[in-house]
This record gives structure tokens, C-alpha cells and sequence, in this order.
């Protein structure tokens, strides 16, 4: 009798135990049978269409001139370094590479060369008296000191490498082909010689309109981005730039070019940002 009773009460507590620990036992057998899944975040595509803006400082330097028709001009030039401001579209094709059109605008850079001619006659010219100039003058050095100033607008299309993407940094290097509108404003020629020989017959100053023309450039590309967030990109490098030679200035009023320079070289540095519209 003593045994059912013990019975009787260790029954209920074996299914109140077993009651309780069900829904622990069921959660550990959903742990091993159903594992949870970790979802991968959302990788954004690199490819799409952006902007850029770009403000750099130009190193400028020149070989020089030619003076028309065949005598060398501006010894000794030199071109001031001016900052220009460039904006672009572009499109990421992929990690690797991209293509983009840009315009960039050289603010005025001052120019300086010396033009010598040590053996210049003026012919059609008429001496005192009737004569030709070669009969009454005897050649001589004709020296001037010559100022201006240029503008350029460079219009280039471009493609860049984009090397890998390290924490964030991107180095790149690319190429660029186009064309550049160079614009020169009025030389003043300070000539330094009271002799026929300059064609004047005073030490004085002349001026001579400049001219404008569009020649052929094309640019080198080195530098890295880093990703400022998803959508902008801080973009840092150098670009050397050269651009074909054209004409200078006008002599006279005949309005022909005759005096042209032999082009000239940017080494460029620039800092900008891109921006990816989509």
C-alpha cells in the first residue's frame, strides 16, 4: 500500500519535469536540424555614370617660337604657371576601367621671350634718297623683349585603369587624346634699338595682334581615388599634357600669321572629386 502511494506522487512529478523541459528539448532539436542562415550583405554595383570636378595647378613650359619666315624667336621664353578648373561625365564600365569626357579651363598665364636677329634687313624698304634699303643700310642686331598672355581650353577624351581597390584606395592610370583652344592676347614688343636695322627708325614699344587657333593635345594620367562614401570618391594625381604648336600673333595689318610657337607641356596636379549619379 505504502509503495503505491510513493508511486502516486512520483508520477505526477516525472510528467511536470517532463512537461517543462519539453519546449527546451524541441528548441535544441530545431537548433541541430535547422541551422540559422547569415545573409550576405548587399553588394552595390560600381558600374554607372558620373561626375567630376577638378581644380589643378599647371607647370607650363615651351621649346620656344619660330618667327616667319624663317628666323628664330623668343630666346629665352618663359610661361607663367596658372591654375585652371576642369569639369567631366564619365562612366564606370566596371572595377577595372572607366572612360570619361572632360573640359578644363587654364586661367591666363603671362608670357616673356626675347627675339634677337643679328642680321636683319628690311627689304622693299626705301633708303633717304631713293635707294634700296640695302644700299643705304648696313644690317645689324635687332633685339625686343616681348610680353602676353594665353588662355587655354583643353577638351580631352579619356580611359583609366583602375588597378584594385585597397581599403578603400583605388590607384589608376590612363590616357587622354583631344584638342586644345589656345588664345593669345596682344604682344607688346619692347625693341631695343634705334637702328634700321629693327625696321624702325626709334627705341620704343610696338604692339601686335595675337590670335587664337585650336591644336591637337593629348595627356597622360597617373593618381588614386578613395571612396568617401558609396556615391563619392576623393580623386588625387598628375596629368602631363602636351599641345602641338600654332600661331601667336599677327604682324602688320595684314592679318597672316607670322609668328608661331613650337607647342608646349603641362605637368599637371590636380585634386578633385567624383561623383556616381547611378
Amino acid at each position: 500500500m505504502g509503495s503505491v502511494r510513493k508511486l502516486t506522487k512520483i508520477v505526477p512529478a516525472i510528467a511536470l519535469a517532463a512537461g517543462l523541459t519539453t519546449p527546451f528539448t524541441a528548441q535544441a532539436a530545431d537548433l541541430l536540424m535547422e541551422p540559422a542562415v547569415i545573409e550576405a550583405p548587399e553588394v552595390q554595383s560600381t558600374g554607372g555614370w558620373y561626375l567630376r570636378g577638378d581644380i589643378t595647378y599647371d607647370l607650363r613650359s615651351t621649346d620656344g617660337g619660330t618667327y616667319y619666315p624663317a628666323r628664330q624667336m623668343f630666346t629665352d621664353v618663359s610661361a607663367d604657371n596658372a591654375f585652371d578648373l576642369g569639369i567631366g561625365i564619365g562612366y564606370q564600365v566596371n572595377d577595372y576601367f572607366r572612360v570619361d569626357a572632360t573640359a578644363d579651363y587654364l586661367f591666363k598665364s603671362s608670357w616673356t621671350g626675347t627675339s634677337v636677329d643679328t642680321n636683319y634687313v628690311c627689304p622693299g624698304l626705301q633708303a633717304a634718297g631713293g635707294g634700296s634699303v640695302t644700299e643705304g643700310w648696313e644690317p645689324g642686331t635687332c633685339d625686343s623683349t616681348d610680353t602676353f598672355n594665353s588662355t587655354t581650353i583643353k577638351l580631352l577624351a579619356n580611359a583609366y585603369w583602375d588597378i584594385g581597390n585597397y581599403n578603400g584606395f583605388t590607384p589608376y592610370v590612363g590616357a587622354g587624346i583631344g584638342g586644345a583652344y589656345v588664345k593669345y592676347g596682344d604682344i607688346t614688343a619692347d625693341i631695343r634699338s634705334a637702328t634700321q636695322a629693327c625696321c624702325v627708325p626709334f627705341t620704343g614699344t610696338a604692339t601686335y595682334k595675337g590670335t587664337d587657333s585650336w591644336r591637337f593635345a593629348y595627356a597622360l594620367h597617373a593618381g588614386f581615388s578613395y571612396d568617401l562614401s558609396h556615391a563619392w570618391k576623393l580623386d588625387l594625381g598628375y596629368t602631363y599634357s602636351d599641345i602641338a604648336g600654332g600661331e601667336i600673333v599677327n604682324f602688320g595689318s595684314s592679318g597672316v600669321p607670322q609668328a608661331y610657337d613650337k607647342g608646349f607641356q603641362d605637368h599637371v596636379f590636380r585634386a578633385g572629386v567624383r561623383y556616381q549619379i547611378w
